[in-house]
């Protein structure tokens, strides 16, 4: 079924449990909800209610670009992971649409569960630009992300240096030098095909690596930014 405003506070309870997410008020959920039915250049949007045994169980957003009516593109999604996909079928056939993509971040429950019913996926970059500016700084602010995977010796004994466009991260006198801000960023945030050299890291910083990188984001292309 299609958006009503009451079950606007539930709506918002789902997306605040998404792992990653932008921060929303109530209000600014429900105006980027009612953003969705204002024409767009060449889009069309359409939210709707995923329920089941006369319960919301999740909700979909999906936009129809009319250079090409025939694909839609979900491009917000909360709830039940589950039964939003057996729910895709339907919002397509009632859409006459080919068929729908479905953006999802690495550590999102719609992934495994692409996974488990054995559907191939295509793996892509994040939307937009990302940049480590300060290394040093952003290091520090992520400590206690840190702390949530990793040891809290390793955390407490690790260095993170930046000297001469040289990005130094340093375990107890092992030490792993990045030399591009590049590469860098695309260890941090993640990008298709980047791979690390690791075989000659040390296992405290390997393990490190592996562990906390890429970091969790967003799906920049949601509601935010219609």
């Amino acid at each position: 079924m299609e958006y009503i405003d009451k079950y606007l506070i539930e709506m918002a309870k789902m997306y605040n449990k998404q792992p990653t997410r932008y921060y929303r008020s109530l209000f600014e959920f429900k105006n980027l909800l009612k953003g969705r039915i204002i024409p767009w250049g060449s889009f069309t949007y359409q939210t709707y209610l995923v329920k089941k045994g006369g319960l919301l169980k999740g909700y979909v957003v999906l936009r129809i670009v009319h250079d090409n009516p025939r694909k839609g593109y979900i491009i917000e999604y909360s709830g039940d992971a589950n039964i939003i996909y057996e729910s895709l079928k339907k919002i397509a056939a009632a859409n006459s649409l080919e068929y729908v993509r479905v953006p999802c971040t690495f550590n999102d429950d719609m992934l495994g569960v692409v996974e488990e019913k054995g559907k191939s996926y295509e793996k892509i970059n994040l939307l937009g630009t990302l940049k480590v500016l300060n290394f040093q700084q952003l290091m520090e602010k992520l400590k206690p992300y840190f702390l949530q995977y990793v040891e809290k010796d390793i955390v407490e004994n690790i260095k993170f240096i930046e000297e001469e466009d040289n990005y130094i991260i340093e375990i107890k006198n092992e030490i792993l030098k990045i030399d591009d801000v590049v590469k860098l960023t695309k260890l941090v945030f993640g990008d298709k095909g980047f791979g690390m050299e690791v075989h000659d890291i040390s296992p405290n910083l390997k393990e490190f690596i592996s562990t906390v990188f890429p970091l969790p984001f967003v799906w920049p292309g949601n509601l935010n930014f219609q």
